[in-house]
Formats: structure tokens, sequence, C-alpha cells
């Protein structure tokens, strides 16, 4: 139950009768009446203040005194019937009521209710009923669940109640409690991860910190409450343990805990989880809990007897029984159950149990006892000996830990400097501060015993400063009676000072003290000692250490038993390094990193196997590395293996000077690295591998027309219509060019027409700058792959290249130039469209009872390693006009670029091959140069977009289909080797397609690779399966949309954020298309026709997909709209203006079938749109038995195109 209002409903004059009812003085009970009484208030929200103005109740929430006042005000809670069942904390109360039917425990409950409710109604207290909650514990499944009554409102259980941040359920499993806070610490995790990588983000040791603040505690909150450990009692038999069973908690909390490690260490997802323990120094979850109940069960030993912990971890009274009764029909008082408290009690052997004593505070102010430091502090210590008086008693003393963890003390009486008297001892297990403590009471105690001590002053110096501060101030728990007698004793004396000695600084009397108390520590040990709190302290924090390390001596890979490092609580020492560096020490401690047999193991195609300097990349290659200047380079004495052993492990800071001057992971300088990208990706061929002579005599196919004429109009729109692009060296832009085109239009105008008529494209316009560009989503930029280079060229050079690649696209498609399966640089043929002709293709051969396979392949640099020569004469094999032969050749000819990596930008220097990516007619360009791939075998089962080439082959088995792929992938690679151009065997991917699952999936070669199929193949954008389910491209895509509706979440909430409108742009611009993309490939509508009886549907099965697409929609639209959780998904439909998914992907068909309708007769797609001809049959032959040249069956396609009738 919760006290409605709490502090502020408090009355001034109930509380003034409630503590002088309570016995308190009268004075105190004026004085809470005088702070309660003529109270004022003034409010501020925001930048608002109101006036002051008085308050006639409560107490001030801010106030140290308002909590225990409030204690004191409902403290007759607790008085009223059932007082061993109430339970209270501030505001809020709880009452167990215990029986032995849930009937009999529900009524007790209610009258509890009723007598609470009707105490405040007669004292201004009321009980909220909403936040009322009922709970009934069982140790097996109730039959029923009684409503418990809270005035005319029935309040019925809950599968699980809060209270006190605890969640608590009917069998105490604490399931949803342990779910609940890992949730929030997993929040905290990610949140912590999104802020670091491998490379960026602060110090690892900070983020650490952050962990063991934020989401440790969190994570572990309630755990002395709900962890049993690893065992438990049977409740039939409490003798016999058996396993907790709670090994499911334990996993949901190491997921979170998993989370903050992968943020604190800068390391590759797949790096194994006891690697990350050690690295970060947090341990397992279970040894974490098993640490917290240790530090639990040491603090039971320090609480004192009144508190209700100590109460139940007492040991339980021995029963009394009846003669005449048989034991077993008689009720115990009392249970000894091994309860969770109990047995986390009992880790611990029992200790002297402290008091809870008031804080001790002096009359006048006391002088530090370190007034300097040690070395003054001990001169200062000589004069004031030699200034006492001779009759004044000094006592020395002070404790000693051995080796063997044996605690002892020593004490020596001095009196004009001449040592009188001396004692020592030992205690049981104990701490230094105990022996420190102890050798201080027995030093006095000696001293008092002495006949002239009780007209003398007596000093009791010690060299221990906490030990010094008890003495003469506040007792600590730890040997707590020991330091009170001794204030009792010095109070009794009266002339008894304390005083701080410095340790080991040749002081005579701390010297013998020193030596007796090492001494005495080979006494024997005292019968029936117990140990000390200090002790038990120890203990709690040394057991988790020694456990993680006793862990990870079993657990470490093989990898980490070579370096022969520890584990440590602690932070590890390597935290301390940047990321950068961090990570490339934990990746060859680990083996998971930028390593070739890292990359061959996990099948990464496209990593980069060996270094800059020839050699395979491993762990150890940086010390073998011939890119390490000879002065960098470390000795590997005594052996390699020792030498790298140890500069990975401990001496880890060798490897991390190693690193810094080594050129495995880059360049020395950043035009070192310049000049590497250039040589990579725009040097990947010379002239040397072009032919010698393109202008000999040729037979073309045709004769194709490129008129040179130019009309104003269409210099003006190539050059000015582009955007604000990037200009080239010139540093000439497109709003200059607006700006003066009235003056320079007409020249520009005949600059081209004279280029197109000479075939000549002018110097100027060939100088490029080239910027690097990481290519999205590679982590490695260490290999040139990961880097695209965009060449800025002149703004003016640019319209005319633009001029002349709308002509080459208009031209290739009117005269069929290009494969008509081929696109990448022509209008209306976009990615989809070609993979929607391939999807119709292979639902074709499904509906002949045929299967297929597919192997798609990538043409290896693509656009920079297109030869001068061999593209001049494949225009002239293909019929163009010489002088546009001539314009292509000046516009490869003699190229120059300099290349920009960050702030460095390389000399003008020349380039001897290669189409510039920036260029407008480099595209088209390279269609043509590739043309004649799309020209050899199966040319219907070729398509190509950009370097991105597919084969299908359709057969009756699949393997008749392998063997046909196999031998087109060889004869296009026999075409590259004879054009210089090559195909990356890494890329090439296969995919066997059937209706029924198949009993075998046949490799394919491409030349001495075997490439094997994936579940799923993605080709320009679209993952496909063998049997064209797509639910991989829902999936993949859906997840992608999802991750950005989660960051537009992020940024909003129901108060702050940008405007809606603003979001739902975003939403539409960013999450939709992404979401939505390919749809016209494969969504089905809601019905799809059946193989075997295509005139027949049935439902197209894809409710699962459209399932998880709309919980994409749905986070988006609540980014949008300010709106709580539970808002109903149709309101928000309506008030984001967004449709049901199954509303968006219809529209998107029906926008893709009006598109069917305009596309030209050459499109791939207008010909498989087209009605199917009738076929020709036998009439000797039944038809039956008649193979048809063409299937009819209602394709994806035909279905889509079906939707809009049909126009000219």
């Amino acid at each position: 139950m919760d006290i409605q209002g709490a502090f502020d409903t408090v009355m001034r004059n109930r509380l003034v009768l409630r503590l002088r009812e309570q016995g308190w003085p009268n004075h105190l009970a004026r004085w809470a009446g005088s702070f309660m009484g003529g109270r004022s208030a003034r409010v501020r929200y925001q930048d608002t203040v109101t006036p002051s103005s008085p308050l006639q109740c409560g107490l001030p929430q801010g106030s140290p005194v308002s909590p225990i006042l409030l204690l004191l005000y409902t403290e007759p809670i607790y008085r009223l019937g059932n007082p061993q069942g109430r339970f209270g904390y501030a505001d809020d109360t709880a009452i167990l009521s215990i029986g032995d039917t849930v009937d009999e425990t529900s009524a007790m409950a209610s009258s509890s209710i009723a007598e609470m409710v009707r105490w405040g109604a007669e004292n201004g207290v009321s009980f909220d009923t909403k936040k009322t909650e009922v709970m009934h514990f069982s140790r097996s499944k109730l039959r029923t669940a009684p409503a418990v009554r809270h005035g005319d409102v029935e309040k019925y259980p809950e599968p699980a109640l809060r209270w006190l941040g605890i969640w608590l359920d009917s069998r105490l499993s604490f399931r949803l409690h342990v779910e609940k806070w890992a949730a929030k610490a997993k929040t905290v995790a990610y949140h912590l991860r999104g802020l670091t990588n491998t490379v960026h983000g602060p110090l690892p040791s900070a983020v650490r910190g952050a962990v063991r603040a934020c989401v440790e505690p969190v994570l572990l909150h309630g755990s002395e409450a709900w962890y049993p450990g690893k065992t438990r009692p049977r409740w039939t038999h409490p003798t016999k343990d058996l396993p907790s069973s709670n090994q499911h908690l334990v996993q949901i909390m190491t997921k979170a805990m998993k989370q903050a490690m992968k943020a604190i260490l800068p390391v590759w997802k797949t790096t194994p989880i006891t690697v990350l323990h050690r690295e970060s120094g947090i341990p397992p979850v279970d040894q974490l809990l098993d640490a917290r109940r240790l530090r639990f069960s040491a603090r039971l030993k320090s609480l004192d007897e009144a508190h209700p912990l100590a109460i139940r971890t007492r040991p339980p009274r021995q029963p009394t029984y009846h003669d005449l009764i048989k034991r077993r029909y008689q009720i115990q008082a009392e249970g000894s159950f091994r309860t969770r408290l109990r047995r986390a009690n009992e880790l611990f052997a029992p200790c002297t149990r402290p008091k809870l004593v008031y804080r001790c505070f002096h009359q006048e102010q006391m002088p530090p006892l370190q007034p300097a430091s040690k070395e003054k502090s001990a001169d200062a210590f000589s004069r004031w000996v030699e200034s006492l008086d001779p009759l004044t008693l000094v006592v020395y003393s002070d404790g000693s830990l051995s080796a063997e963890r044996v605690a002892s003390y020593g004490f020596t009486i001095h009196q004009d400097n001449i040592p009188i008297f001396d004692g020592s001892g030992r205690l049981g297990p104990a701490e230094v501060f105990d022996a420190e403590a102890t050798g201080a009471l027995e030093g006095l105690k000696a001293a008092l015993n002495l006949r002239e001590s009780a007209s003398q002053n007596i000093f009791i110096c010690l060299d221990n400063l906490a030990a010094a501060t008890c003495l003469r101030g506040t007792p600590s728990d730890s040997s707590q009676d020991v330091f009170l007698e001794f204030q009792a004793l010095a109070a009794s004396h009266g002339a008894t000072q304390v005083r701080w000695v410095p340790g080991h600084t040749n002081i005579p009397g701390n010297e013998q003290a020193d030596k007796l108390a090492k001494a005495a520590s080979s006494l024997p040990e005292p019968e029936g000692a117990q140990p000390t709190l200090a002790y038990l302290r120890r203990i709690a924090r040394q057991q988790p250490k020694e456990a993680f390390e006793a862990w990870w001596s079993t657990s470490a890979p093989e990898q980490y038993k070579r370096l022969n490092i520890k584990a440590t609580t602690g932070c590890p020492p390597e935290l301390s390094l940047p990321r950068a560096a961090l990570h490339h020490l934990l990746a060859a401690r680990s083996l998971h990193g930028d390593f070739a047999a890292y990359h061959e193991r996990f099948d990464h195609n496209d990593a980069r196997l060996v270094c800059s300097c020839g050699r395979r990349k491993a762990p150890d290659h940086i010390f073998y590395c011939r890119k390490v200047p000879l002065r960098h380079r470390m000795r590997l004495a005594p052996s390699p293996n020792t030498a790298v052993n140890l500069a990975i492990g401990r001496d880890f800071s060798k490897f991390i000077d190693l690193s810094k001057d080594s050129a495995c992971s880059g360049y020395e300088t950043q035009l070192d690295k310049a000049n590497a990208l250039r040589r990579a990706t725009l040097e990947r061929q010379t002239a040397e591998d072009d032919i010698q002579d393109p202008w000999i005599e040729v037979s073309p196919r045709k004769t194709v027309p490129f008129p040179h004429e130019i009309s104003l109009e269409e210099a003006q729109d190539a050059t000015l219509r582009t955007g604000n692009t990037s200009p080239g060296a010139d540093n000439i832009t497109v709003k200059l060019l607006t700006a003066v085109w009235h003056i320079i239009g007409t020249h520009v105008r005949r600059l081209f027409e004279g280029c197109l008529a000479i075939g000549h494209h002018p110097k100027p316009f060939r100088a490029a700058e080239v910027v690097m560009i990481a290519k999205p989503g590679r982590r490695d930029l260490t290999n040139p792959r990961a880097w695209r280079p965009i060449s800025l060229l002149s703004c003016l050079g640019k319209g005319l290249e633009r001029l002349v690649a709308r002509r080459l696209a208009w031209v290739c498609i009117h005269y069929g130039v290009l494969h008509p399966q081929q696109a990448g640089a022509l209008p209306k043929r976009s990615a989809t469209d070609l993979v929607a002709a391939l999807v119709h293709d292979i639902e074709e051969a499904f509906a002949c009872k045929k299967v297929a396979t597919l192997v798609t392949m990538d043409i290896q640099g693509a656009f920079d390693t297109v030869l001068r020569n061999r593209l001049i004469l494949r225009l002239r094999e293909q019929g163009w006009p010489e002088r546009l032969a001539q314009w292509a050749g000046s516009f490869m000819d003699d190229r120059s670029a300099c290349v920009r990596y960050q702030d460095t930008i390389t000399p003008l220097s020349p380039l001897q091959c290669g189409l510039p990516q920036g260029s407008p007619v480099s595209p088209i360009l390279f269609l043509l140069y590739t043309e004649p791939i799309y020209r050899l075998s199966n040319p219907q089962g070729r398509f190509g977009y950009a370097d991105d080439t597919a084969i299908l082959c359709v057969g009756d088995t699949v393997e008749e289909t392998a063997a046909a792929a196999s031998r087109s992938v060889e004869e296009m690679v026999r075409w590259g080797a004879a054009n210089g151009v090559s195909f990356d065997p890494k890329k090439t991917e296969v995919m066997h397609f059937s209706r029924s699952k198949l009993e075998t999936a046949p490799a394919i070669r491409h030349g001495d690779v075997e490439k094997h199929t994936e579940a799923a193949m993605r080709w320009l954008g679209i993952w496909l399966d063998s049997s064209l389910s797509f639910r991989v491209h829902a999936e993949k895509w859906t997840a992608k949309s999802q991750a950005v509706a989660h960051h537009l979440r992020g940024l909003t909430n129901t108060i702050h954020g940008p405007l809606p409108s603003a979001v739902r742009s975003a939403v539409r611009a960013c999450v939709e298309p992404v979401l939505l993309y390919g749809t016209e490939v494969w969504y089905l509508g809601a019905n799809r026709p059946r193989w075997e009886q295509p005139s027949k549907d049935w439902p197209s099965g894809i409710q699962h997909l459209l399932q998880r697409m709309n919980k994409a929609i749905v986070q988006s639209m609540r980014a949008i709209l300010p709106v709580w959780k539970t808002t109903p998904v149709a309101i928000l439909h309506r008030e984001s203006g967004i449709p049901l998914i199954t509303q968006l992907l219809e529209a998107r068909r029906y926008r893709f079938s009006a598109w069917l309708k305009s596309l030209d007769e050459a499109h791939p797609l207008a010909k498989r749109t087209l009605p199917p001809r009738q076929p020709t049959c036998h009439q000797l032959i039944k038809r039956k038995y008649q193979a048809s040249t063409e299937s009819s069956f209602r394709t994806r396609l035909r279905r889509t195109n079906e939707l809009l009738a049909p126009c000219p």
C-alpha cells in the first residue's frame, strides 16, 4: 500500500502530539512544531516563479529531517494487528499474512487493510487504492486467487508485483525481476556501445568505468534478495541440496553484460566471450552474483542486534516438545529452514556483532593526527618526545600481518625514553587494523596497571592512521568492542591522548613495538577466537578475485595460454591505450582481426589477405614485415616465439610502439597512403596490356548514325541542368556558368559541335582531381578495395560528356547496339527492371517443370581497367562513326589526375588506362566496351547491369544446368583473357532454383575455384533464394528500415523533437523506400496461381513477411506522432497519413503496372509482358504430348501488368 501524498499531508499538531505520545522531550516536540509552523514557499516552473505564499501542512521534501519525521508520524501503523507481518519504507507499506489456505490469508489481509484505513481516517492519512497491489505466495500452483478488499475496491493478484524495486511473483522465481533489470542494463550498454567502435570513441578505461557505474549496479540490483546461489535445499528434505535452476536468468543477464564488454573493448563481433571477460576485467555474471552474495554475507555480520535481518539470521531456538504427544504432530514455533538469507549468512563464520553507535563529536576541535609529510612528522615527533616530562608514560603499539596472514600485536611502555614494560599477543582471523587497535588497548591496560599511572599523562602512539582516528573518534564496526573499551578506559583515566607516529622512520619505541608484533606471530592462536569484521570483508573481496583467476586459468583459449597473462578484477592496464592501438593488440592476442586465416575461416571473399609488403597477414606479421623500417624493428630474443608472446602479452608496450611505426596498418605519411591508393585503383593496367593499332580494318554488323550537329538548347540543357556538382581543377562551378551563359552559350555550342565533328576532347577537360571516398559498410580501410576513386572534372567538360552520353544511350536502344538485357546507363532501364525480368524467366521455367541455375559475376576493376585502343576498336566493330571513335580515343588519351586523400593532394601525373568515375559518359562507354559478353552462347539467359553480369541456365535437371553454367563461365573467362578483362572469383555466386527441394546442389567452376550455393544470394540489391520466397530479402531490407526508424524515434518524444511534418517527410524519404525496395520484383499480391492449375488462385502465403514489414512502419509512425505506446495502430495510420503496409505494397504494384505500359518495345520487360503466341499443334499427336514453345503461366510480372488495361 502507498500513503497518498506522504510528506505533503503531514499535519503540524498531529506530528507534535505523536512525538509527545512516543515519549520525546517537550523541547523536541516544540522544535518540530516550529519547524512546520509558519512555512511559506514559492514555485518555480521553467522560467516562471510564483509569489511566496504560506503553507498550512506538509513536510518539505528536500529537508534532511523530513524522512525521519514522516516515519515517526506513521509509526502507529506498524503497531496495529499482526505487527510481525508489517514492513515499511518511507511511504511504502506492506502486510504479510501467513496461513494454511489462501482464503484464510486473503481474509487476514483484508482485515488488516480495513484496520489501516480506519486508522488513517482517524489520523488524517489516506492510502491510494490505485497503488494497492496483492500477491499470493505458494509452493504449488493455486487453484484460486481470491481478491483482497481495499475499501470498496477489490484488488486481484497480478503475475508479478513490484515493491521497493524488486519484482515478486507467486513462486519467488524472480524471473520477471531479472528480465526487467537486465533490459534496463542492456539499454544503457547499447547507448555506450553506440559511442564507440574499433577506432573512435572514449578511452576503454573510461567506458569501463561507465559500465561499472551504470550497467553493473542496474544489472545486479536486488541480487541480495533473489540470488540463491548455485544450490538450494529441497523443501521436503532441507538437509539435501539440489541445483538452484537459475541458469536461464544468468543467461539473460549475460547478454546485457556481453554488450557492455563490447562497448568497452575495440574488438570484432566474433571475439570469444572468455576473451572479453579477461580483457575488460569484468568476471562472468555468475561470479559477479557470487561476489555480491559474499559482500552481503559480510554486511549481515555488521548489522546491529535490532536490525530485521540480524533477527532473522539468529540460530533458531530449540523447540519444546510435549512428552505425551508425538513430535510429528507438534507444530514448531520457529522454522529452521535454510532460507536464502540464512544460507547467505552461513557463507562466513560468525563474528562479534557491532552496536549501532552515534557518531562521536568533540567539544573542542582536535588537532590533526598527521599535520605534515611523513619525514617532517618524524622530526616533529622526535622533538615532541624530547620535550615531555620525564614521568610521562608513552605507549608505543603496533600491529603486524605475516606472510601466512597471521595477525599479531606488540606494545612497549617508555618513560623518559627508557622502556619499562612491554607485551605482545596473537589474534585469531583478523587484519592489521584489528591488531593495531588491540595493541593500543593492551598497551593502555598495561600502563594503567603501573603504580605511577594514576597521576601521569599517558600517550598512546601508533603508526596506523585509521586505527588512531577510531581510537579518539567514532569506532569502526570491526573491533568495535576494542575501541569502545579503549575509550572507556581513556575517559576514566582522563589524561590519556592518542598520537600518530610515522612508521619505519627509526623511532626507537615504534621500531621495538614492530619487532614485538612480528615475533608474536609465532604464538599459538587463541582458543575460540572469532574472525573480525575487517577479516571477513577482506575475504569477501579476495575470494571473487581468486575465483576469476582460477576460472581464467582453466577457460583461457590456447592462444592466451601461450601469452601467460593473468586475469584481474581491476582495470587492466591495456585499457588506458587509445582504441585504435588497443584494437590491434587485442586482435593479435585473440586472432580475431584483419588476418588471412581469420578471413578464410569466415569466408570473407572481399577481404585482402596479404600485406602491402606481399606477405600474408598474421597476428605476428608486424614483427617480420618488410615495411617496418630497420630502426624500428624489435630484436626477437631469446627466441622468436618467446619474444613475440612477451611483446603481445605482458610487455604489450613494445607491440604498441612497433605498431605505431609499422607500415602494416598503413603508410607512414598521408602522401604515401594517397600514392598507394592511386597505384591500387588507377593504375591497374598499363599501355602494354592494350592492343597496338585500333584502326585495323573491321567489318561492322551495321552502321550506326551519330550526328554531330548540336542546338543551343541541347548544349545549355546538358551543361547547366546538372545540379550543384563539384567543380574540377579549374574551380568553375555550374552556378558561374549559369550566370554567364547568355554571353558564352553560343561559343560553348560551337565548341561542343566542333569537338564532335573532328573527334577531339580538349586537354583541360581530361585533367581530374580524384577524391578517395570510403565505400559504405567497409570496416578494413587499409584495403584499397574499400575505397572508391571519384574524379572531379571540369563542369564545362562534363556538359559535353553528358551530351554524348545521352545521344549514345538513345542510339543504343533505337538501333539495338547493346544487348536488350544490358542496363546501367540507359533510360527507363533500372536494376529492379532487370531482376524482374530474371525472376519472370525463372518462374516460366518453374511452370514448365524445369530447374534453373543462376551465376552472378563481377568485372574486376570495371571502369579503371578499360583500355583506350580496345575501346576504339570495339566502337568501330559495332558500327559507330569514325569521328565518334576518335572522340572516345581522345577522351581517354593523355589523361592526368591528382589524388586527394584527406588533406593531402598528390602531384598531377598521367594515367594510362581507365574511364574516370564521375564522368557522365563513362557508364555508357563501359557498356559498349563489355557488350560482346552478352553475345556469347545462351544470349537470352544473360543479364548485365554496369559491371555486374548474370547467367541464367534452364534445363530439366540441376546437373544439366550446372554443367551449362560452368561452360558459360569458362567461356566468359576465356573472352576476358583475350580482351584484357578479368572476373573476380571471390564475388562469383551461384544459386539453383527449383519448385521442389533439390537433393543435390552441384558446384560451379570459376577457373580453379569451385563455387557452392548459399541459402540466399544478393544481386542488384535483391536477395534471391532457391524457391523465390524472398524471405531473406524482406528480412534484410526490413531490418535496415527499422534501424532508420529507431534512429528517428530516438530524436522525438511527446514533447520535444522536430515537427511531426518534418519527421514524416524523413520517414517517406528514408524509411519507406528502403522498406519497399524491390517490391516490384517480389510482391505477389494477395493471391497467386497454382503451378499445376494456373487458372486457380490460392493465398500467396506472405503474411509473415508483411508482419515483419509492418513493425518497421509502426516504429516510423510512432517516431512521427507524439503519442503513447498504447495508442491503437489504426489511429497511427490515420494521424500520420501513412497507409497500411499492404496498401503501400499494392500502390507500388499499381505504379509498376503503369510503368510497364510506358516502356518501349525494346525493353526487356515489355517483351515479357506481350501476350503469348498461340502454339502450333500437330493434328496427328495429342496436345498433352506436344511441348509448348512459350509458356503462358501468369508470372508475377504478367499479373502486375494485368492490373491495368493495355494502352498504345
